[in-house]
């Protein structure tokens, strides 16, 4: 099995190099980055979360757990990215949309597949279709998150 840690950074990496999505962190790649827990110092996702800058997506690691490949079974790791738009005017194409399809669809430097179906960690295979969507948080704040999941190759 994987360090889940190892697969957050190298999807990082991955991110980092799709040029579209890193001119919507006003050109610092450094604002796609990991949450990784350790304690006392990193004990609540959701205060990282709410200390990110704008623009920002941060990386964590939700759970690994068995899954199915074929007949196989493999070691399953949930990651889940929070994203955190640039201010833009409201519309059909809102900030919030646009970085979903640029993780998507953007192809990282040196490769030729879209992020979709590229090899993010050599160990797994290509991610699972993701989902993106909107949860509330205790106090009403909605948050945007992306939810994907990677199984590793080979049986658990």
């Amino acid at each position: 099995m994987l360090s889940p840690g190892e697969i957050v950074e190298a999807l990082i990496a991955k991110l980092r190099a799709i040029p579209e999505l890193v001119a919507e962190m006003e050109g610092d790649a450094t604002r796609i980055y990991a949450y990784h827990d350790a304690y006392p110092r990193n004990v609540s996702l959701l205060s990282a979360v709410y200390e990110a800058p704008h623009p920002s997506i941060v990386v964590a690691w939700q759970r690994t757990s068995p899954g199915q490949f074929g007949r196989n079974e493999v070691w399953k790791h949930e990651l889940i990215l929070y994203l955190r738009a640039r201010e833009a005017p409201e519309g059909p194409d809102s900030s919030y949309y646009r970085l979903f399809m640029l993780m998507v669809n953007g192809v990282p430097d040196g490769e030729s597949l879209r992020l979709l179906n590229a090899e993010i960690h050599p160990s797994c295979y290509p991610m699972d279709v993701p989902a993106c969507g909107r949860v509330t948080d205790e106090q009403g704040v909605d948050h945007f998150v992306v939810n994907l999941s990677l199984r590793e190759i080979g049986d658990a």
